[in-house]
Protein backbone atom coordinates (compact mmCIF):
# COMPACT_ATOMS: atom_id res chain seq x y z
CA UNK A 1 0.00 0.00 0.00
CA UNK A 2 2.61 2.74 0.82
CA UNK A 3 4.44 1.60 -2.16
CA UNK A 4 1.16 2.03 -4.31
CA UNK A 5 1.00 5.36 -2.72
CA UNK A 6 4.99 6.86 -3.02
CA UNK A 7 4.19 5.78 -6.66
CA UNK A 8 1.11 7.45 -7.09
CA UNK A 9 2.43 10.76 -5.72
CA UNK A 10 5.46 10.75 -8.16
CA UNK A 11 3.00 9.97 -11.08
CA UNK A 12 1.24 12.98 -9.92
CA UNK A 13 4.14 15.37 -9.71
CA UNK A 14 5.77 13.65 -13.00
CA UNK A 15 1.31 14.88 -14.41
CA UNK A 16 2.05 18.18 -13.35
CA UNK A 17 5.62 18.50 -14.57
CA UNK A 18 4.91 17.38 -18.25
CA UNK A 19 1.50 19.46 -18.24
CA UNK A 20 4.07 22.23 -17.45
CA UNK A 21 6.51 21.14 -20.19
CA UNK A 22 3.47 20.57 -22.91
CA UNK A 23 2.45 24.32 -22.78
CA UNK A 24 5.88 25.58 -22.96
CA UNK A 25 6.67 23.40 -26.03
CA UNK A 26 2.99 24.44 -27.81
CA UNK A 27 3.15 28.00 -27.09
CA UNK A 28 7.28 28.86 -27.86
CA UNK A 29 7.67 25.77 -30.37
CA UNK A 30 4.35 24.12 -32.06
CA UNK A 31 2.30 27.36 -32.48
CA UNK A 32 4.97 30.05 -33.26
CA UNK A 33 4.15 30.30 -36.73
CA UNK A 34 0.75 31.38 -35.49
CA UNK A 35 0.61 35.15 -35.55
CA UNK A 36 -2.34 35.87 -32.82
CA UNK A 37 -0.08 35.16 -29.59
CA UNK A 38 -3.82 34.72 -27.76
CA UNK A 39 -4.95 31.62 -29.62
CA UNK A 40 -1.02 30.05 -28.68
CA UNK A 41 -1.34 30.64 -25.11
CA UNK A 42 -5.22 29.36 -25.17
CA UNK A 43 -3.87 25.99 -27.18
CA UNK A 44 -1.18 25.62 -24.91
CA UNK A 45 -3.20 26.19 -21.56
CA UNK A 46 -6.21 23.60 -22.47
CA UNK A 47 -3.41 21.43 -23.43
CA UNK A 48 -1.79 21.19 -20.11
CA UNK A 49 -4.95 21.23 -18.34
CA UNK A 50 -6.12 18.18 -20.35
CA UNK A 51 -2.64 16.41 -19.49
CA UNK A 52 -3.48 17.13 -15.99
CA UNK A 53 -6.90 15.67 -15.65
CA UNK A 54 -6.18 12.91 -17.36
CA UNK A 55 -2.92 12.06 -15.46
CA UNK A 56 -5.13 12.40 -11.83
CA UNK A 57 -7.28 9.71 -13.04
CA UNK A 58 -4.51 7.43 -14.13
CA UNK A 59 -3.25 8.41 -10.29
CA UNK A 60 -6.73 7.55 -9.09
CA UNK A 61 -6.87 3.94 -11.01
CA UNK A 62 -3.48 3.46 -9.54
CA UNK A 63 -4.38 3.36 -6.08
CA UNK A 64 -7.10 0.95 -7.36
CA UNK A 65 -10.06 2.84 -7.01
CA UNK A 66 -12.94 2.47 -8.94
CA UNK A 67 -13.88 6.13 -10.19
CA UNK A 68 -18.18 4.95 -9.92
CA UNK A 69 -16.94 4.05 -5.79
CA UNK A 70 -15.94 8.12 -5.35
CA UNK A 71 -19.12 9.47 -6.96
CA UNK A 72 -21.91 9.44 -3.54
CA UNK A 73 -18.04 11.01 -1.79
CA UNK A 74 -17.66 13.17 -4.59
CA UNK A 75 -21.47 14.31 -3.91
CA UNK A 76 -21.49 14.71 -0.10
CA UNK A 77 -17.90 16.74 -0.71
CA UNK A 78 -18.82 18.87 -3.69
CA UNK A 79 -21.93 19.74 -1.55
CA UNK A 80 -19.93 20.67 1.39
CA UNK A 81 -17.10 22.79 -0.47
CA UNK A 82 -19.39 24.39 -2.78
CA UNK A 83 -20.29 27.50 -0.66
CA UNK A 84 -16.23 27.40 0.57
CA UNK A 85 -15.09 27.17 -3.14
CA UNK A 86 -17.38 29.31 -4.83
CA UNK A 87 -15.31 32.43 -5.62
CA UNK A 88 -12.51 29.69 -6.96
CA UNK A 89 -15.18 27.64 -9.08
CA UNK A 90 -16.17 30.76 -10.41
CA UNK A 91 -12.83 32.38 -11.64
CA UNK A 92 -12.32 28.72 -13.01
CA UNK A 93 -15.15 28.77 -15.25
CA UNK A 94 -14.24 32.65 -16.03
CA UNK A 95 -10.69 31.40 -16.82
CA UNK A 96 -12.00 28.81 -19.67
CA UNK A 97 -14.32 31.68 -20.52
CA UNK A 98 -12.03 33.99 -21.11
CA UNK A 99 -9.28 31.57 -22.58
CA UNK A 100 -12.40 30.42 -25.51
CA UNK A 101 -13.73 33.89 -26.45
CA UNK A 102 -10.67 36.03 -26.22
CA UNK A 103 -12.07 39.49 -25.13
CA UNK A 104 -8.12 40.01 -24.63
CA UNK A 105 -4.68 38.30 -24.84
CA UNK A 106 -0.98 38.24 -23.65
CA UNK A 107 0.43 41.89 -24.58
CA UNK A 108 -2.96 44.05 -25.21
CA UNK A 109 -3.02 47.26 -23.38
CA UNK A 110 -6.47 47.29 -20.75
CA UNK A 111 -7.84 49.05 -18.06
CA UNK A 112 -9.17 46.81 -15.70
CA UNK A 113 -11.00 48.65 -12.38
CA UNK A 114 -8.27 51.29 -11.83
CA UNK A 115 -5.35 49.30 -13.30
CA UNK A 116 -3.88 50.44 -16.87
CA UNK A 117 -1.21 48.05 -18.38
CA UNK A 118 -0.22 45.53 -20.21
CA UNK A 119 -1.79 41.70 -20.13
CA UNK A 120 1.39 39.27 -19.56
CA UNK A 121 -0.73 36.02 -18.22
CA UNK A 122 -3.99 34.52 -18.73
CA UNK A 123 -4.09 31.70 -16.38
CA UNK A 124 -7.28 29.36 -15.13
CA UNK A 125 -7.88 31.39 -12.35
CA UNK A 126 -6.56 35.08 -12.15
CA UNK A 127 -4.90 37.16 -15.01
CA UNK A 128 -1.62 39.23 -14.63
CA UNK A 129 -1.29 42.92 -15.57
CA UNK A 130 1.97 44.68 -15.11
CA UNK A 131 0.80 48.21 -15.03
CA UNK A 132 2.73 51.19 -16.73
CA UNK A 133 4.51 51.93 -12.91
CA UNK A 134 5.94 48.12 -13.12
CA UNK A 135 3.72 46.72 -10.48
CA UNK A 136 2.59 43.02 -11.49
CA UNK A 137 -1.41 43.30 -10.03
CA UNK A 138 -2.81 39.47 -9.97
CA UNK A 139 -6.62 40.17 -11.11
CA UNK A 140 -9.53 37.27 -10.61
CA UNK A 141 -11.69 36.03 -13.94
CA UNK A 142 -14.40 36.49 -12.37
CA UNK A 143 -13.44 40.34 -12.43
CA UNK A 144 -13.19 40.59 -15.67
CA UNK A 145 -15.72 38.33 -16.90
CA UNK A 146 -18.71 40.40 -14.82
CA UNK A 147 -17.33 43.82 -15.08
CA UNK A 148 -17.10 46.31 -18.21
CA UNK A 149 -13.21 46.43 -19.26
CA UNK A 150 -11.06 48.48 -21.19
CA UNK A 151 -8.65 46.84 -24.06
CA UNK A 152 -7.18 49.29 -26.02
CA UNK A 153 -5.43 46.96 -28.02
CA UNK A 154 -8.81 44.71 -28.67
CA UNK A 155 -9.10 45.69 -32.52
CA UNK A 156 -5.59 47.45 -33.34
CA UNK A 157 -3.36 49.14 -31.56
CA UNK A 158 -4.27 53.08 -32.24
CA UNK A 159 -5.49 55.18 -29.89
CA UNK A 160 -6.74 58.95 -29.59
CA UNK A 161 -5.70 61.16 -27.18
CA UNK A 162 -7.09 64.62 -26.64
CA UNK A 163 -5.72 68.33 -24.89
CA UNK A 164 -7.31 71.09 -24.45
CA UNK A 165 -6.05 74.53 -25.06
CA UNK A 166 -6.90 77.90 -24.20
CA UNK A 167 -6.19 81.30 -25.33
CA UNK A 168 -6.93 84.70 -25.04
CA UNK A 169 -10.06 86.62 -26.56
CA UNK A 170 -7.30 88.88 -27.91
CA UNK A 171 -5.59 86.25 -30.24
CA UNK A 172 -6.58 85.44 -33.62
CA UNK A 173 -8.34 82.24 -33.18
CA UNK A 174 -8.04 81.29 -37.20
CA UNK A 175 -4.44 81.51 -36.09
CA UNK A 176 -4.06 79.53 -33.48
CA UNK A 177 -5.92 76.96 -35.21
CA UNK A 178 -3.89 76.59 -37.96
CA UNK A 179 -0.74 76.32 -35.61
CA UNK A 180 -1.97 73.77 -33.41
CA UNK A 181 -2.41 71.72 -36.74
CA UNK A 182 0.52 72.99 -38.32
CA UNK A 183 2.41 71.30 -34.81
CA UNK A 184 0.43 68.06 -34.67
CA UNK A 185 1.01 67.50 -38.50
CA UNK A 186 5.27 67.57 -37.91
CA UNK A 187 5.12 65.24 -35.16
CA UNK A 188 6.15 62.05 -37.00
CA UNK A 189 3.98 59.80 -34.35
CA UNK A 190 1.18 61.77 -34.94
CA UNK A 191 -1.33 59.44 -37.89
CA UNK A 192 -2.05 61.34 -41.19
CA UNK A 193 -5.10 58.33 -41.15
CA UNK A 194 -7.14 59.04 -38.73
CA UNK A 195 -6.00 62.61 -39.06
CA UNK A 196 -5.28 64.67 -36.23
CA UNK A 197 -8.30 67.68 -35.56
CA UNK A 198 -8.50 70.89 -34.20
CA UNK A 199 -12.09 71.84 -32.76
CA UNK A 200 -13.00 75.68 -31.08
CA UNK A 201 -14.60 74.12 -28.17
CA UNK A 202 -15.90 76.72 -25.53
CA UNK A 203 -15.99 80.58 -24.72
CA UNK A 204 -14.42 79.83 -20.89
CA UNK A 205 -14.23 82.31 -18.53
CA UNK A 206 -10.71 83.44 -19.17
CA UNK A 207 -10.23 81.92 -22.19
CA UNK A 208 -10.97 80.24 -25.48
CA UNK A 209 -10.66 76.80 -25.14
CA UNK A 210 -9.69 74.62 -28.24
CA UNK A 211 -10.20 70.44 -28.13
CA UNK A 212 -6.96 68.72 -29.55
CA UNK A 213 -7.45 65.52 -30.58
CA UNK A 214 -4.84 63.06 -32.71
CA UNK A 215 -4.06 59.22 -33.04
CA UNK A 216 -0.73 57.70 -32.55
CA UNK A 217 0.50 53.84 -32.58
CA UNK A 218 0.29 52.37 -28.86
CA UNK A 219 3.68 50.04 -30.12
CA UNK A 220 4.68 52.94 -31.57
CA UNK A 221 8.31 53.32 -31.26
CA UNK A 222 7.94 56.95 -29.20
CA UNK A 223 6.04 56.29 -25.47
CA UNK A 224 2.65 57.90 -25.52
CA UNK A 225 3.57 60.60 -22.61
CA UNK A 226 6.38 61.73 -24.38
CA UNK A 227 4.15 62.49 -27.69
CA UNK A 228 1.99 64.03 -25.23
CA UNK A 229 4.70 66.07 -23.79
CA UNK A 230 6.23 67.04 -27.26
CA UNK A 231 2.94 68.21 -28.73
CA UNK A 232 2.57 70.42 -25.82
CA UNK A 233 6.22 72.02 -25.99
CA UNK A 234 5.58 72.08 -29.81
CA UNK A 235 1.89 74.28 -28.94
CA UNK A 236 4.00 76.50 -26.50
CA UNK A 237 6.48 77.01 -28.39
CA UNK A 238 4.22 78.38 -31.64
CA UNK A 239 2.38 80.47 -28.84
CA UNK A 240 5.49 82.18 -27.77
CA UNK A 241 6.78 82.59 -31.64
CA UNK A 242 3.32 83.94 -32.49
CA UNK A 243 2.68 86.46 -29.30
CA UNK A 244 -0.31 84.42 -28.70
CA UNK A 245 -1.02 84.62 -24.87
CA UNK A 246 -1.78 81.87 -22.87
CA UNK A 247 -4.08 83.27 -19.99
CA UNK A 248 -5.17 82.32 -16.81
CA UNK A 249 -7.85 83.60 -14.27
CA UNK A 250 -7.14 86.87 -12.65
CA UNK A 251 -9.07 88.28 -9.45
CA UNK A 252 -9.64 91.67 -7.72
CA UNK A 253 -8.49 92.34 -4.44
CA UNK A 254 -10.85 94.86 -2.67
CA UNK A 255 -9.16 97.25 0.49
CA UNK A 256 -11.87 98.65 2.20
CA UNK A 257 -10.81 102.19 3.83
CA UNK A 258 -12.50 102.90 6.57
CA UNK A 259 -12.09 106.39 6.90
CA UNK A 260 -13.37 107.55 3.50
CA UNK A 261 -15.80 104.64 3.13
CA UNK A 262 -14.30 103.58 -0.41
CA UNK A 263 -12.68 100.54 -1.55
CA UNK A 264 -10.46 99.97 -4.26
CA UNK A 265 -9.94 96.91 -6.42
CA UNK A 266 -6.48 95.73 -7.47
CA UNK A 267 -5.67 92.61 -9.38
CA UNK A 268 -4.16 89.48 -7.56
CA UNK A 269 -0.49 89.56 -7.53
CA UNK A 270 0.00 93.02 -8.46
CA UNK A 271 1.60 94.84 -5.63
CA UNK A 272 -0.72 97.41 -3.76
CA UNK A 273 -0.04 100.92 -3.65
CA UNK A 274 1.97 101.53 -0.73
CA UNK A 275 0.32 105.26 0.04
CA UNK A 276 -3.26 103.08 0.58
CA UNK A 277 -4.44 103.01 3.88
CA UNK A 278 -4.46 98.84 5.10
CA UNK A 279 -6.10 97.05 7.24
Amino acid sequence: MLSSIVGTSILIAVVFWFGRWAREVILHGLTERLPDLGVRNSLATFTQYFIVIIGLLAAVRGLGLELTSLTVFAGALGVGLGFGLQNIANNFVSGILLLAERPLRNKDLVRIDNFEGEVTQIGIRSLTVRTFDNEEVVIPNSEVISKPFINWTRGDDVIRFILYFGVSYKSDLHAVKAGIEEVLKAHKAVLENPGPAVFLWEFADSAVTFRVQYFIHTFGTVHRNVVRSEVLFGIWQMCQEQGIEIPFPQRDVHVYNHESGHDSGHKLGHELDPNMPRT
